[in-house]
């Protein structure tokens, strides 16, 4: 975000102030990243950042995608899972929605994202910790061992009644999502370690 701030910047810059607002999504990760990059924005614009930020809709996301780690050399031909999900968070618009096939647009986005952290990080990680006990090498061939895919599916249906309660979620909406996340775990197309997933446990 630090890096692609002063573009930004320079881009709002040349914007009409009479334009239409440009809407600006971070789709990163990081929690509030959109809210991260707008501050960045704010101290690279320094004295003209009330002026430049008028120019702009900053909205915050939650993004679901896989991307496992890529061959050397395999330059921008990227390898990622069919699966995404897209979730923008709708009161910055205003009413004014932009059109993006495939994004759901919601009130609220914190249930969204931790549903995600609780569900698909949890179960990345538990797969990945659990895999590397017991020697496993890839994601995909941890979860095809029946003892492994019970002990992460026991995880992810308690942080499922967490999220029920915490946030009002359906069940057997909740059930559906834990078994979309661990098929696409068990998909053996897409190459991804224990090693790989299972690293930095801060960030999980």
């Amino acid at each position: 975000l630090r890096f692609i701030a002063p573009t930004i910047v320079e881009g709002l810059a040349r914007r009409s102030p009479d334009a239409a607002p440009v809407k600006i999504m971070a789709c990163e990760n990081a929690i509030g990243a959109t809210d991260l990059l707008r501050a960045e924005i704010e101290r690279v614009a320094g004295v003209d950042a009330p002026d430049l930020l008028d120019r702009a809709v900053f909205a915050n996301t939650a993004v679901d995608r896989i991307v496992p780690a890529q061959p050397e050399g395999a330059g921008v031909d990227v390898t990622v899972e069919p699966y995404f999900e897209w979730t923008i968070e709708s009161g910055p618009f205003g009413g004014d929605l932009p059109s993006i096939p495939g994004a759901h647009f919601v009130d609220d986005l914190a249930p969204y994202i931790e549903r995600k952290l609780f569900t698909v990080n949890t179960g990345h990680a538990a797969t990945a910790y659990f895999g590397a006990r017991a020697g496993v090498e890839r994601i995909s061939d941890a979860l095809a061992d029946a003892e492994i895919s019970a002990a992460v599916t026991a995880a992810l249906e308690e942080t499922s009644a967490v999220l029920a309660t915490v946030h009002g979620l359906d069940p057997a909406d909740l059930a559906a999502y834990r078994a979309t996340i661990l098929d696409r775990f068990r998909n053996p197309a897409l190459v991804d370690t224990v090693q790989r997933v299972g690293r930095q446990p801060l960030r999980k």
